[in-house]
Parts: structure tokens; C-alpha cells; sequence
């Protein structure tokens, strides 16, 4: 385990002792935020002297992003490789939509290179049908959800046997 004596340990335990793990990093620049990659780097402890701790847990990886990219999102592309270099197994990985900071910046409605602007040319608030639609209004991310519960339920029941 981590020799730096913080909460992670509490993280790092929980970690090893669920059955499988669920993964949701949000996307900043196409890239994990810094406390998603912080959490990554920490759990280098996992692999000390070969001894992989999380090998062969199931893993579920989520992201936020305008893209419907999922095959080439360079965020999946990190926390995957995160997965296989701790010998875990990526059992899904998919994107669900977010909001970009656009939708609360004071600029955001003049920004030539902001979401708001992009999608919709300049406007002079933010309105409902403006913004991105909540996660329970997001039906195939909803849908993907249920399906990586259905692929880890099925996983961790092959495990039991």
C-alpha cells in the first residue's frame, strides 16, 4: 500500500475489497481532471514488486464529453490504459454528456470559442432548451449505464463461481 499516510488509504482499501469498481472522470482539456489523474498516479502502490493488487477486477470506466467518440476519447484511451497496467479488466467504458464551464462563465455568451457559441451562435442568456440536457433526460446515457450494471452483474457472478 500507498506510504503516504492520507486519505487514499481509506480509498485504497475500499478499492481492493470491492468486487469490481466504477470509474466516472470528468473530461478537462481531453484529459482527467487533476484529481481523477491524482487518484490514478496514487494507485501505482497496487503494483509494488509485481504483486498486482486489483488483478483481474472488473472495471467500469465513465466519462463526460461532447464527443460521441468513445473508440478514440483520449480520456477513456488514459483510464484504460490506467486498468491494463494494473492487469484489471475494462468491462465497459463509455461517454455520458456533460456541462462544459461555458454554461456558468459570465463570458460563455460571447465566446467565439465556448460551447454556448459553437452550438448556438451568440445569445443573450442561457436558457433551458440552451443547456445540455440533465443525466435523467439523457436516455442512451442512461441506457449504456444500465447495460455496463448488467456486464459487471454477469462478470461478477462468473467470478462467484
Amino acid at each position: 500500500m500507498c506510504v503516504v499516510k492520507d486519505d487514499f488509504l481509506e480509498i485504497a482499501k475500499a478499492m481492493v475489497e470491492a468486487d469490481g469498481i466504477v470509474i466516472g472522470v470528468p473530461n478537462y482539456y481531453d484529459l482527467p481532471n487533476a484529481l481523477s489523474h491524482s487518484l490514478l498516479e496514487r494507485c501505482f502502490c497496487f503494483r509494488h514488486k509485481s504483486n498486482f493488487l486489483l488483478k483481474d477486477k472488473p472495471v467500469v470506466i465513465i466519462s463526460t464529453g461532447y464527443s460521441k467518440d468513445e473508440e478514440n476519447n483520449p480520456v477513456l484511451k488514459i483510464v484504460e490504459h490506467f486498468i491494463n497496467s494494473n492487469h484489471m479488466d475494462v468491462v465497459s467504458k463509455f461517454l455520458v454528456g456533460g456541462y462544459s464551464q461555458c454554461y456558468t462563465c459570465k463570458a460563455g455568451l460571447t465566446c467565439v470559442d465556448g460551447n454556448i457559441v459553437k452550438k448556438h451562435g451568440f445569445v443573450d442568456r442561457v436558457t433551458p432548451e440552451i443547456l445540455p440536457p440533465e443525466f435523467d433526460k439523457q436516455l442512451i446515457s442512461i441506457k449504456k449505464c444500465q447495460d455496463a450494471s448488467k456486464i459487471l452483474q454477469k462478470y461478477l457472478s462468473k467470478e462467484k463461481k
